[in-house]
């Protein structure tokens, strides 16, 4: 089905786009420090990571990238916090903004 929606938007490439969209995000508490010691014979132990209420910086930060191959261009916006469906569609709203100002 792929396929046929690519072949589509080749045969009509005036007036349609193709893109390819990804995202990721990272998280400063997601995973702990990979680098532990612990006294000899004792059990290691890994310590919950904890942000501060009153720190200014994100948990986390999301990647969302679209390549347009027809135009040749790779759009890229970062947005604090982990990528959800809302984020999603405001970016990908965004896109087609800037596409149907090229006539798409």
């Amino acid at each position: 089905m792929r396929d046929r929606l690519i072949e589509l938007a080749n045969d009509n490439a005036e007036t349609w786009a193709i893109g390819y969209q990804d995202e990721c995000w990272w998280s400063r508490m997601a995973l702990p420090a990979l680098h532990s010691f612990s006294a000899a014979g004792q059990p290691l132990r890994l310590v919950e990571q904890s942000v501060a209420k009153d720190d200014p910086d994100p948990k986390a930060i999301s990647c969302y990238g679209l390549y347009v191959p027809q135009i040749k261009q790779t759009w890229i916006r970062f947005v604090e916090g982990r990528p959800v469906s809302g984020i999603t569609i405001r970016f990908l709203s965004w896109c087609s903004g800037k596409l149907y100002a090229r006539g798409k």
